[in-house]
């Protein structure tokens, strides 16, 4: 039995070769990224099946993704001149459905804001003509790595 794998970026390559009394492979990956396995068995024959590997879809795709997102965040005034936040996730994956913003009110209670139509990522400030002072972010990415909870406040 024989594990191939390809990237986005590269053609089906053999990686590990095994005998059928063996419970699975071995990889490891050298990189974050996506990975595409197959399985090619070779009979007493010496047929494989597959006969071609290249020409069949990937039995399972693997996303491997060690770093949490890195998040940035800054105002922007919508069309409508409503004050927004405008939050971009830098990583492989970014997940801007998981995407959650916050902000203190005067009470130091805390107020979750609304997505604003058709711009991923950017939240509406209803009723404020100004940043608040603190903000809370919560992002992860589609691997599910969340980062460090981010609190920025202004002083």
């Amino acid at each position: 039995m024989c594990l191939y794998v390809k990237t986005p970026f590269t053609d089906w390559q053999k990686r590990d070769t095994v005998a059928p009394t063996q419970n699975g492979f071995t990889f490891r990956s050298g990189q974050d990224g996506e990975y595409w396995f197959n399985v090619v068995t070779i009979d007493k024959a010496g047929n494989a099946v597959p006969p071609d590997v290249a020409k069949e879809a990937p039995a399972v795709i693997v996303v491997v993704d060690t770093q949490p997102p890195q998040i940035n965040l800054a105002p922007w005034t919508a069309p409508t001149g409503e004050v927004c936040l405008r939050c971009a996730l830098q990583d492989a994956n970014p997940d801007y459905q998981g995407l959650k913003i916050a902000f203190q009110g005067a009470d130091q209670s805390w107020f979750a804001l609304d997505p604003y139509p058709g711009q991923p990522g950017t939240f509406r400030l209803p009723g404020l003509n100004a940043m608040p002072a603190s903000v809370r972010v919560t992002a992860k990415d589609l691997a599910a790595i969340p980062p460090p909870r981010i609190v920025r406040s202004r002083t």
